[in-house]
C-alpha cells in the first residue's frame, strides 16, 4: 500500500525504509480442523485395515496314506489370499530336534529332513489368486 525511504539518517551507505502491508489471511477454524485431522485419519485407518491379505488354506493337515518305502507320492495344498493386500509365504522346516520331537510327541532317531520336499518354499500372491504348494514323500 505504502513504501517509501526515510532521509535523515545518513550515517550508513544504506538508506532505512519503510512500508505499509495489507495482507489477507485465511482464519482457521479450530474445530473445523481438527473434523478434517479426523477425516484423513479414519480415511488412512482404513485402508490400512482393508488392504490386509488373509490366507486361506485348502486343508489344515497333509495325510500320505498307503505310502511304501521305496514309493513316490505327491499331495498338494492351496494357499489363497482372501484379502486385499500382497500375500507373502515363506515354509519352513523346524530344525531343532526337542521342538520336533515334542510336535510329534515322540522321539525321532533319524534324520526326516531329506524325505519331504516341498515347492515352492516361498512366494508372493495377489489379492483373489492362489497357488498351489506340492508336497513330495
Amino acid at each position: 500500500m505504502f513504501y517509501t525511504s526515510v532521509t535523515s539518517p545518513t550515517t550508513s551507505d544504506h538508506k532505512p525504509v519503510c512500508s505499509l502491508f495489507k495482507v489477507l489471511y485465511k482464519e482457521i477454524d479450530p474445530l473445523q480442523q481438527k473434523i478434517v485431522a479426523q477425516t484423513i485419519l479414519d480415511y488412512l485407518k482404513n485402508l490400512k485395515d482393508n488392504f490386509i491379505p488373509k490366507m486361506k488354506l485348502s486343508t489344515t493337515s497333509m495325510l500320505f496314506d498307503h505310502v511304501r518305502y521305496g514309493d513316490t507320492a505327491y499331495l498338494h495344498l492351496e494357499i489363497e489370499n482372501e484379502g486385499d493386500g500382497l500375500l507373502e509365504y515363506q515354509i519352513t522346516k523346524i530344525k531343532d530336534p526337542e521342538v520336533r520331537a515334542a510336535l510329534k510327541g515322540k522321539k525321532r532317531r533319524h534324520n526326516d529332513n531329506a524325505w519331504l520336499m516341498i515347492s515352492p518354499l516361498r512366494g508372493v500372491i495377489k489379492s483373489g489368486e492362489k497357488k498351489q504348494i506340492t508336497f513330495r514323500i
